[in-house]
């Protein structure tokens, strides 16, 4: 096709152009292309395998805007085509030997916005169809890994962002994702389980599963990956997914309606204390502040729940995750000098004593006896720190 020479051409000045004029008149000419009904047809071409990176790149990124903006140009009867060569086209792209995955991820896009479109009328049962469609090439070839855990990754967060779907379709797709993310929590499940997989999956497996926890899936869904992801802070490699994972879970506005599931957190939370404390002595900062975001997010977010405790090893782990906050607190160092992961225990702190100050004095009363040791320990913490910034 001549307009396949054309956009070469056009990304060839828009790229290597050291004059504005000429760049700016390509970028014109390239978005006037997408903007084209011969783009649907266009982009097939532009995405052969022999075609640059920036071709390619260029073409899914086209397909993405044609499927977001100019999805009323899809005929009912083109649906399952369009559909189909998408799939084909991902497949193809995560099957080889060396995967050019900023086109795959932006085919992966594409994907995501094609099935927030379509469902739930066009595509009935869209994630167990699209997982089915993955697995048979999977089988095949294990980087389509790969493809399945990007698309499943950025379709919750696609739905965040596609900002035209209306009132009663976006209550519609919101529901298919939830009812989806049964699906999807089963791939991540057994993505991680597998071994035979590279650690670069189990790491887009852990992405995958922070994707759908700031979605929104409940605490309760996703409680059975706890002790996996507290397992994974020893690998060096998932280690801050994992501590991202653990923090959304902890934080999220839902997660009050699952107070079980937040006593597990805590619980294995303060089963840290002994990994803290060898960071604190190998001055591995970054572990240390990796911690320190968890146990902050927690207590920021569920401070009633820590107070009000309804068992005596409740109260043990309230207490222990109140004082591995403090070694938080009472990091070695001078503040910004050498430490910078004191600062964000303080607003953790504040949240906790105006907890127990606003109580009636019978009850505030009776829980300074039990973390009255704390807040001790807590006011000779900060008088070495108000002496250290003195300095």
């Amino acid at each position: 096709m001549d307009s396949v020479s054309q956009v070469e051409q056009a990304l060839k000045q828009l790229y290597s152009s050291t004059e504005s004029g000429p760049r700016n008149a390509a970028q014109s000419w390239l978005l006037a292309v997408q903007q084209s009904q011969e783009a649907w047809e266009l982009v097939w071409f532009l995405l052969e395998e022999h075609k640059s990176t920036e071709v390619q790149f260029f073409g899914a990124s086209t397909l993405a805007v044609k499927i977001h903006k100019y999805w009323h140009e899809v005929a009912p009867e083109s649906f399952d085509d369009l559909r189909l060569r998408l799939f084909k086209c991902i497949i193809d792209f995560a099957a080889v030997a060396v995967v050019r995955k900023l086109v795959l991820g932006k085919l992966c896009v594409a994907l995501a916005i094609l099935l927030l479109n379509a469902v739930p009328d066009q595509w009935p049962a869209a994630f167990q169809s699209a997982v089915l469609t993955f697995n048979r090439s999977i089988a095949k070839n294990c980087n389509v890994w790969i493809a399945l855990l990007e698309f499943l990754t950025v379709l919750p967060e696609e739905f965040h962002t596609h900002t035209y779907l209306s009132g009663s379709k976006k209550v519609a797709v919101r529901q298919e994702l939830d009812s989806g993310s049964t699906t999807v929590l089963a791939v991540i499940e057994g993505g991680l389980q597998d071994q035979s997989l590279s650690p670069d999956v189990h790491l887009l497996c852990l992405r995958c599963l922070k994707s759908w926890v700031q979605f929104g899936v409940s605490l309760a869904k996703v409680e059975k990956f706890l002790s996996l992801l507290y397992n994974s802070l020893a690998d060096m490699n998932l280690c801050e997914i994992a501590i991202d994972c653990l923090v959304e879970m902890a934080a999220h506005p839902n997660s009050t309606q699952y107070p079980l599931s937040v006593r597990k957190l805590i619980s294995l939370t303060v089963q840290l204390a002994p990994e803290l404390e060898r960071m604190k002595l190998e001055g591995d900062l970054n572990g240390c502040h990796s911690i320190s975001r968890l146990v902050v997010a927690l207590i920021e977010a569920h401070v009633a729940l820590i107070l009000w405790t309804n068992s005596e090893i409740e109260q043990q782990e309230a207490v222990a995750l109140m004082y591995l906050l403090l070694k938080v607190t009472d990091m070695p160092g001078c503040y910004s000098a050498e430490e910078t992961c004191s600062e964000t225990t303080f607003n953790a702190w504040y949240l906790f004593i105006d907890e127990i100050s606003v109580q009636k004095p019978e009850v505030s009363q009776q829980l300074r006896l039990v973390f009255g040791d704390l807040l001790l320990s807590l006011l000779k913490v900060l008088q070495i720190l108000l002496i250290l910034l003195s300095l």
